[in-house]
This record gives C-alpha cells, structure tokens and sequence, in this order.
C-alpha cells in the first residue's frame, strides 16, 4: 500500500511539474511587446496585441490575435470568440462555450471548469472539477489535477489524457493512451491506446465522506464507488496495465485486445515466494531494521554537525532547556516562516517569469524560473535535514550528557558521547506508536527554536528577527 500512495505522490508532482513546464516555456508566437488590459471584450472587438482581462464576471466574444490572460470569478469564453494563440484563465467558475475557436494550447487554474468547444492544442487544467461535453475535441494532450473529472460521450482527446484525481468518467474517445492515478475509475468510453490506471480499490471512501458536506460548495459531485469499473460498451485496442492493492478482474468484462497486466501492490509486511507462497515478515524484524536505517542517518549527519558545529550545539541545548516553551513557538513560528515563504516565493518567481514570457523575454524567463526553482528546492531540503535531524541533536545532547553523569560515564570525548547516546535513546523512544511521532514533533520544534536563538545570538548583522 505504501508503494501505490508513494508512486501516486510521484505522478501528482509530476503531472504538476508538466502544468508549470508547459506554462512558462510553451510559449508561441506574441505579437505585441505592449499587451492591454481590459475588463470584457464585447463581439465585434479585435485586439492585435495580447490581451490581459481582469473583473469579478469577464465574458469574451471578441477577437484576439496574441495570447489571453484573464483573471476573474466568473469567466465565459463566448460564442464567436476567436483566440489565435495560448490561453490563461484563472478563475472561480470558468465555462468556454460551444462555437468558441482556441487555435492554440488552453491553461485553465479554477474551481469549476466546463468546457464546450474543440481546443486546437493541449488543455492543462488545475481545477475541483473539469468537465468535457460532446463539442469536445482536444487536438493533442489533455493533463488534468484536481478532483472530479467527466468525459462526456462524443468528446475526443487526439493524443494522450493524463489525470492525478479522486475520480474519473471517460464516456468518450481517447485516440492514444490513458494515464490515470485516482480512487475511482469509470472506463465507459473507447481508448484506442494502452490504458494504464494506478487506483486504490482496497479502502472505503468514508474518509472523503465525511468532508463532503463542506466540499458541497465546491460543486462536487456525487462520488463514485471506489475501484475501477470498466462498461459494457468500453474497448481497450491496447493492453490495460493498472496497480492496485487487490486483483480487479471481477470489474473487468470486456478485456482488452492486447490484454492485461496486473500489479497488485502487496503489503510490506509480506514477500511472495519463488513458489508463490506468502511469506509473512516478523513486523519486529521490520521494525528493527526501520530503527537500523534511522540510526545510520542521524549518526552521518551528527558526524557533520559536530565537526561544523559543535559549540553551537552546546548553546542551543542550554537555551532549549532554559526557555523550552518560547523555543517551541519560535520553532512553529519558523517552519511556517519557510514554508509559507517557499510557497510566496514559488508565486512570485511563475508571475515575474510568464511576464517575461509575454514581453518576448523567453530565455531570461526560463532563466529565472530555473534558477529560482533550484534554488527554493535547496532552501526547503536543507531546512528538512534541520527538521528531521539536526534539530534532534539539541535535546539529544542534553539527555545524553544526564544518562552518561547517571552511569557516571569517565572516557574521553564524553560530548560527543553524550551526543551518540542521547540518538540512541531517541530512535528507541520513537519507534513508540503514537508517543513516538509526538514526541518528535516536540522535539524538532524545540530544537528549531533553539537553533535559531543561537544563531540570533551570533547574528551580528542583525538579519534574523527576534521574535520576543
């Protein structure tokens, strides 16, 4: 099960890396180093230039040569409204009407979308729910993350569909492959392709059920039973490869013409033989080596962190048992400081790169987002080494040093000693179900919050902020 939610992590990251990698270097033709900004563009209407629409309701019916950027609660692409290259909505409830001509790629970021008409290019949406009605034909890709996604009868997609979600209907056509990660699978449509579905079909859905009522404002519609289900009139010309954590051939009533392969993500507590016996694992023998690995990573990065920082160390133990309370919320204060400021970051450096896209300034804007990218991924991984282990060493210094004065340990470098000990006793600690992860929280915010009282107290150039 662990193996299914990690690959399903992997394709949600991915499918979103594809949105903002389409986003900031898909770029066509611009004709305008000058775009306008407008609030609605009435039928009739032609703008040469690209074209930025920003109102609580923005409907457009116009002509647009250059590309479309729109910002809005509600936004309706009209009938008779006719974009001659890439589209950007972000919005609340976006709707794009039949008889509305896209001649290049649709990028859509809302809560609800609906969409009506052929798409020329690829369509790329980050919404709650998409829909695709029978107007629908995508003239090559269709990427979609959110929740709720339904393929209409007649809608075409000409190449490949790829969606990380809760759910999804495919009523239509997909003429290449499918690609779906989600709990529920409706395959009622034809898939000329292979198809290749990660699902989860061995929980219930009474989670997500329970959040439904306050999901209501979303729009979202009934759920579908979890698991895959595969209609009488559904065709598969390829082979149907899909992972699951229990066998779904009983779902299965027509089979695919090229047939299926089956990955049944089995429990990590048991091992399929060379007879095809299961063999259950000692869960204390797991446990164990869990606690084997653990100790070999805060071993490595202790040996680091003594040589670089030993003295520091010492300080943010004694400041940790001195003001535990206020180190504990000057750590909770600094993991949302870093990540909240990661995520405005993030922000900024998409909004400062696609401008640069629109003034013709497409190699510095791949540039920066690059390079901002990079250079936030390092921050949040150097700050996640803190977290997870260098911010143990505070209290595991100072329990330490009080079990090796118990056994009134005498040998040379007890401080480091002291060190190695207190790691032992907080790897065994927290192997403790439930104690175990508590106590870690506790732990990694105290030492946050130390370690960053020390640095403050060497802080010459008064950078970091004091937040007594």
């Amino acid at each position: 099960m662990k193996k299914l939610f990690s690959q399903k992590r992997f394709q949600i990251i991915s499918l979103m890396l594809i949105i903002i990698f389409l986003l900031i270097v898909n770029n066509h033709t611009i004709y305008a180093a000058n775009p306008s900004v407008e609030s609605n563009l009435g039928p009739g209407d032609e703008v040469f230039d690209d074209l930025f629409l920003q109102g609580s309701e923005v409907f457009v019916a116009g002509h647009v040569h250059g590309m479309l950027f729109v910002i809005g609660e509600k936004i309706v692409l009209q009938p008779g409204a006719q974009i001659d290259n890439d589209i950007y909505l972000l919005g609340k409830s976006i709707t794009i009407e039949a008889n509305a001509k896209i001649a290049g790629n649709l990028f859509v970021a809302g809560q609800n979308v609906v969409i009506r008409t052929p798409v020329n290019r690829n369509l790329v949406v980050a919404a709650a729910t998409l829909e695709l009605s029978p107007q629908t034909d995508i003239g090559r890709n269709l990427f979609f993350g959110g929740f709720h996604l339904n393929q209409l009868k007649v809608s075409t997609i000409k190449d490949n569909l790829y969606a990380a979600c809760y759910q999804i209907s495919i009523n239509g056509t997909v003429e290449k492959n499918l690609r779906v990660s989600a709990i529920a699978v409706q395959l009622y449509g034809d898939v000329k392709g292979n198809a290749e579905i990660a699902i989860d079909a061995s929980g219930d859905d009474e989670g997500i059920r329970i959040w439904l009522p306050y999901m209501q404002q979303l729009n979202i519609p009934e759920l579908l039973p979890p698991g895959l289900a595969v209609g009488d009139q559904a065709r598969i010309n390829g082979q149907l490869v899909y992972t699951s954590a229990k066998s779904l051939e009983e779902n299965l009533r027509n089979l695919p013409l090229q047939g299926v392969v089956e990955n049944i993500a089995a429990p990590e507590s048991t091992q399929v033989n060379a007879d095809g016996k299961v063999i259950r694992k000692n869960p204390f023998v797991l446990r164990l080596f869990r606690m084997i690995r653990q100790l070999v990573g805060f071993l490595l990065f202790a040996v680091i962190s003594w040589k670089f920082g030993k003295r520091y160390i010492s300080e943010a133990s004694q400041i940790a048992i001195s003001k535990p309370i206020n180190s504990i919320g000057v750590g909770f204060l600094s993991t949302l400081v870093i990540y909240l400021g990661a995520l405005v970051a993030f922000i900024l450096i998409c909004m400062i790169a696609i401008l640069l896209g629109v003034f013709t300034l497409n190699q510095l804007s791949s540039f920066i987002f690059l390079i901002g990218i990079a250079v936030i991924i390092v921050s949040l991984a150097l700050f996640g080494i803190l977290a997870m282990y260098v911010s143990k060493f505070v209290i595991a210094y100072w329990v330490g040093g009080i079990v090796l004065n118990k056994i009134k340990f005498s040998g040379k470098n007890k401080e480091a000693w002291s060190l190695i000990a207190g790691i032992n006793l907080y790897i065994i600690l927290s192997a403790i179900p439930v104690i175990g992860w508590i106590m870690g929280v506790l732990v990694s915010l105290i030492g946050i919050g130390s370690i960053w009282y020390t640095l403050q107290k060497h802080d010459e150039a008064g950078i970091l902020p004091d937040f007594e």
